[in-house]
């Protein structure tokens, strides 16, 4: 029997519109008899912001609802908040973003099974839509992508040095998730991919797919990817350059653009440049490639 006490869902939380707040919030724990326990981390959130979130708790917790809240001193960024809610959570954990939605009731079950039979990571198909909610931008299949990864990983065509597609739900063991050494706190932007490259060099890294869009992503115009995009392309060029290091690859990471790939939608594209020239993966072609001129 699965109870709240199984599965966490580690929430980080700094001024994020709290209409968007209050619907992730509600995807988790709004049930009667809510299926994981919510950990919302206050990642030292301005007042005007930090004033309704903490009203949002106080009325969950009249109602008993499974909350833990953590509130730091100051905004000490994404990876050291997850780091935070990760001390707090259960065995399992799902990581979900403030402004997003997770189908809990549909997760938690599939989540278990899968933890159960010997994985440490689960990621799902994602629907991806406009900021109102009422538009699918794209339905997300990781069946295809993580089948590509199967085939090329561990070696130069590993498709997570060439662009960030795990994504979705991000469910982890948390033994695993720590014998990583979590997030990178150092790391400003695009922390989730060099989550995923330190996992994969990892012999024990074990991950599966849940194939239905389980996570709803929206497209928030004022999100980090939207108004940061010169430095999340920096940062992970310089974290996929110590990647390739760790593999002992000779290269560099360089940024190629918004690719369409044959699953069918738009990924950001690294290119690993060697003394031999570019690295075409076979998965990669780039005679018919199109562009999208698009945030990262």
């Amino acid at each position: 029997m699965i109870n709240s006490e199984d599965i966490s869902v580690i929430m980080p939380y700094y001024n994020v519109p709290i209409d968007y707040a209050r619907q992730a919030i509600e995807s988790v724990i709004g049930e009667k008899r809510p299926k994981a326990n919510l950990v919302l981390v206050n990642d030292g959130s301005s007042p005007q912001f930090t004033g309704p979130l903490e009203e949002i708790v106080t009325e969950l917790e009249k109602y008993e609802k499974p909350i833990t809240y953590i509130k730091l001193n100051k905004n000490r960024g994404l990876p050291a908040a997850i780091n935070k809610g990760v001390c707090e959570s259960s065995k399992y954990f799902i990581w979900v973003d403030p402004d997003d939605i997770v189908n809990i009731h549909g997760a938690v079950s599939r989540l278990y099974r899968k933890f159960k039979n010997g994985c440490n990571a689960v990621i799902s198909d994602q629907l991806y839509v406009d900021n109102s909610m009422k538009r699918v931008i794209a339905n997300r299949k990781k069946g295809p992508l993580l089948e590509l990864w199967n085939k090329y990983k561990n070696t130069i065509y590993d498709p997570i040095l060439h662009f960030s597609f795990f994504g979705a739900l991000r469910a982890f063991e948390k033994g695993f998730f720590e014998s990583i050494g979590g997030m990178d706190e150092k790391i400003k932007f695009a922390e989730d991919h060099d989550l995923w490259v330190r996992a994969t060099e990892l012999t024990n890294f074990h991950i599966s797919n849940i194939p239905e869009s389980l996570y709803i992503h929206r497209n928030n115009p004022n999100s980090i990817r939207n108004s940061h995009f010169k430095e999340i392309i920096e940062i992970t060029e310089s974290f996929l350059h110590k990647a390739l290091e760790r593999r002992e690859i000779e290269g560099t990471a360089k940024y190629l653009g918004k690719v369409k790939l044959p699953q069918g939608y738009y990924h950001s594209f690294f290119d690993i440049k060697t003394e031999k020239g570019i690295v075409s993966p076979p998965y990669l072609d780039r005679q018919r490639m199109s562009f999208k001129p698009s945030y990262f």
